[in-house]
């Protein structure tokens, strides 16, 4: 064999993770909860018992999005994929839609909301500065959106 087993030098991977407060936009600490049943053995997507706490997640959705909507359902994705699923659900084909961009998500949110509807108007600032209360104003009084998008922290 030419390469040598690295288990040696790449034991670490077999220890427990250090402690962190992960404080970021992206991964979270999860509630010991979580991770206790995130332990428990697998069940399977067609196993009456997955099928029943499929059933209760989807109540416990109602109730907190205070729907009698039988199709209230988890979705298993990203940030974005949730993203683009409030898009798709809050727009249908001619609404407008108001864009501020000043940074990466931004241009993002432009070309994903025009996926779902052809009137996307934007309002621009460099990347990083921040819009005004009054642009904001200005701008959904001169375009009268359906939905406006706004990134609470963009990236440069």
């Amino acid at each position: 064999m030419k390469v040598a087993n690295p288990l040696p030098e790449v034991g670490h991977f077999q220890a427990t993770a250090p402690t962190r407060l992960l404080l970021g936009p992206g991964p979270q600490n999860a509630h010991p909860r979580v991770h206790a049943a995130m332990s428990l053995p697998q069940v399977g997507h067609m196993d009456p018992e997955f099928l029943q706490i499929m059933e209760d997640t989807k109540k416990l959705l109602r109730y907190v999005w205070q729907t009698e909507n039988e199709f209230t359902i988890p979705v298993s994705g990203t940030g974005s994929a949730a993203w683009e699923a409030a898009i798709a659900n809050l727009t249908e084909q001619g609404d407008k839609h108001l864009i501020c961009i000043n940074g990466y998500f931004g241009e993002r949110a432009l070309d994903m909301h025009g996926r779902y509807t052809n009137d996307v108007v934007s309002i621009k600032k460099e990347y990083g500065e921040v819009f005004t209360l009054e642009e904001i104003k200005a701008a959904l009084a001169e375009h009268k959106p359906k939905v406006m998008w706004i990134c609470q922290i963009g990236r440069a």
